[in-house]
């Protein structure tokens, strides 16, 4: 049976008291008086005495009542007259920041997903409320704002999301979690669903590596957690790095190079090691190439006693130079000891002379250069470009000069005393130089030309033919 007090503030109401009609909302919200709770009676009752308050300009008592109808449950009230009334209100605090409001819009909207008939009618109610706008869109935009926030539902909200995303989705959706709160089961979620940045991160969280740079951590860092690794799940670590690493992760390779080579874990392996660290400068990690280009380096001496015929310093230099081009200082420092460097070719000795040569093959077609002069043209510009000398311009190999990075001088084969340069390619116009006498010497041209390759002869040839040429030069292009 209703209580007086019940029935008093009822018949107050109905007869237009707006302090009981916001009491009534409240008694249908809490159950007070032992009266069932009936949220769509609340709702009607504190619709009520809202536009009673706003008639009234009372801004308090506005705001007041729409605080009592937050606390609804939205799918309690999607059959009430009021239904509309009660959307705008969750929707005006969740576009102010309110979470709870954000919270029950996105749970609602996602889980009306399967139930057609109540997703029709709140498809009708927000239409109304929101035009043009999706209830999907809606729905997953306030629940990634919930699931960031440290609150008692923001796990449930990223389960919810979690059902409804696609893979990618979720492994972003966590992800994010884990960047903006450091949200350990976030980072274990997204781990476990294979994305790859997440088991790094989690790999250096279990070594103790963590140094707030995810992405790659310097020696000194590493050398700073000596003394936390004793309690670390190093093979958990390992495992989760490995899943990372298989996906192409450089940093994840580094990182496990560093803990197989770790005293403290007992599957140290120096070999391992390396090849974690030749996959890592594979694919581009910078302290992993200069590591290798100086081991490289290093062990020159030892290499070039053994019957290959590779150059030790010419991968050695290479990999230095690709961690240079990354800005490793200590690369950018020892680079120079591996390579010479000329890239002014008006400070070398052949500069007037190539100049001579390049207009001379300019006018070729009209001075009739000889075929026999023309390779040694090349060989002039070549040669000022990277600063020869005599013997090495007049006897080098051009076609098998240029790599990725330097020229390799290397005569050896005519005078077995002499020994190899590397040089590195600065400039443009080094390359230039290189592409267009390649091709002369590798026949390309001559063969276009119809014309056979020239046989330059022997070192006593070569220099007959190369004074020839000079006074021929002087003579005719001379300033």
């Amino acid at each position: 049976m209703a209580s007086r007090e019940f029935l008093k503030t009822m018949k107050e109401a109905r007869s237009g008291d707006v302090f009981s009609q916001q009491k009534l909302g409240e008694i249908y919200l809490n159950g007070e008086f032992n009266t069932p709770i009936q949220p769509a009676n609340a709702l009607i009752w504190l619709e009520k005495a809202f536009k009673a308050y706003q008639s009234q300009g009372l801004l308090e008592k506005m705001d007041l009542v729409v605080g009592s109808i937050l606390k609804l449950n939205l799918p309690d009230i999607l059959n009430s007259p009021s239904a509309d009334f009660a959307w705008a209100c969750f929707f005006k605090a969740a576009d102010r920041g309110d979470i709870h409001a954000q919270w029950q819009i996105g749970k609602t909207l996602i889980e009306i997903d399967s139930d057609n008939s109540a997703y029709v009618l709140v498809e009708e109610i927000i239409s109304r409320a929101r035009p043009e706008s999706n209830l999907r869109e809606i729905a997953v935009s306030y629940l990634e704002n919930v699931s960031k926030s440290n609150v008692d539902f923001s796990k449930e909200a990223l389960n919810l999301l979690d059902e409804k995303r696609p893979l990618p989705e979720k492994m972003e959706l966590f992800w994010s979690q884990w960047i903006s709160n450091r949200n350990r089961d976030a980072l274990y979620a997204a781990a476990e669903l294979g994305y790859a940045p997440a088991q790094l991160a989690l790999g250096l969280q279990l070594a103790k590596l963590d140094s707030g740079n995810i992405s790659v951590l310097s020696q000194e860092a590493v050398d700073k957690s000596d003394a936390e690794l004793t309690g670390a799940s190093l093979k958990k670590a390992v495992q989760w790095l490995t899943l990372a690493a298989k996906q192409g992760d450089r940093n994840a390779w580094y990182n496990l190079a560093l803990i197989y080579r770790r005293p403290q874990f007992s599957g140290y392996n120096a070999e391992e090691s390396d090849r974690c660290f030749d996959q890592a400068a594979d694919l581009g990690h910078p302290q992993a190439q200069f590591r290798k280009g100086s081991l490289l380096w290093r062990k020159r001496a030892r290499a070039s006693q053994s019957l290959s015929e590779e150059i030790p310093e010419l991968k050695a230099s290479y990999w230095v130079w690709q961690a240079a081009q990354q800005q490793v200082p200590e690369a950018i420092e020892i680079l120079p000891k591996m390579l010479g460097r000329y890239p002014d070719p008006s400070a070398n000795e052949w500069h007037d002379l190539a100049s001579m040569a390049k207009l001379a093959l300019d006018k070729g077609s009209q001075i009739r250069l000889p075929a026999d002069w023309v390779p040694l043209c090349h060989r002039i510009i070549v040669a000022n470009q990277f600063s020869l000398t005599k013997t090495e311009m007049l006897l080098v190999r051009i076609s098998e000069m240029q790599h990725e990075h330097c020229v390799v001088v290397d005569i050896r084969e005519f005078v077995p005393k002499a020994h190899y340069r590397l040089i590195q390619i600065d400039t443009l116009e080094q390359r230039k130089s290189l592409l267009l006498a390649s091709k002369i010497f590798s026949g390309d041209i001559y063969e276009h030309d119809h014309l056979n390759l020239i046989d330059e002869g022997n070192l006593r040839q070569r220099r007959y033919r190369f004074d020839k040429l000079s006074e021929w030069l002087k003579e005719n292009f001379s300033a």
